[in-house]
């Protein structure tokens, strides 16, 4: 899926990981709209910023 599929997926309360990240990584966006990683941190406002680059602009996949 697309970055900005992957994106709307974790609104929709979805978990989400990419190629780029290791097997038990993944991203999820809280009620507030905190986006947190698996082991429960809240990544910044400039985490898409600094993937920009095309590679991470698809191979997103939504895990159970």
């Amino acid at each position: 899926m697309t970055k900005e599929e992957a994106i709307q997926a974790m609104r929709e309360g979805k978990k989400v990981t990419h190629e780029y990240c290791s097997d038990d990584e993944y991203l999820y966006e809280r009620n507030d709209g905190k986006i947190v990683t698996e082991e429960g941190y809240t990544v910044t406002n400039d985490f898409w910023s600094y993937r920009t680059s095309p590679g991470w602009q698809i191979n997103w996949s939504v895990i159970n």
